[in-house]
């Protein structure tokens, strides 16, 4: 009888694993903002570098000092206007563009 490839011979992650790596929101957000912004944030409507995160977070995370315009990571992107969660899209666009997603994982 032979044996099943393990683990080690499959590339990409397990669903599980998919999981961990966005257990929330703002696990979620801390992904989306390296994404967009490897360089430092920048203003979602201006291209100012001179924003602010607002303590209470409403009525978007983030002020530009420029503008004066607020934006979260959904603004001006796809993902603008939807009521999905950002650990929803996180998950979604990590499955999308990594090369597989093992969906079950044996031993």
């Amino acid at each position: 009888m032979g044996k099943a490839p393990g683990r080690h011979y499959r590339k990409g992650i397990t669903l599980t694993e998919l999981f961990d790596l966005f257990p929330d929101e703002a696990a979620a957000e801390r992904w989306f903002v390296a994404q967009r912004w490897p360089n430092g944030m920048r203003c979602a409507h201006c291209d100012s570098a001179d924003v602010c995160e607002r303590k209470n977070r409403k009525p978007q995370p983030y002020r530009c000092r420029t503008c004066r315009k607020d934006f979260g990571v959904k603004v001006g992107t796809v993902m603008h206007g939807s009521k999905l969660s950002l650990r929803t899209w996180a998950i979604a666009i990590y499955a999308r563009r990594t090369p597989s997603v093992v969906a079950s994982e044996r031993s």
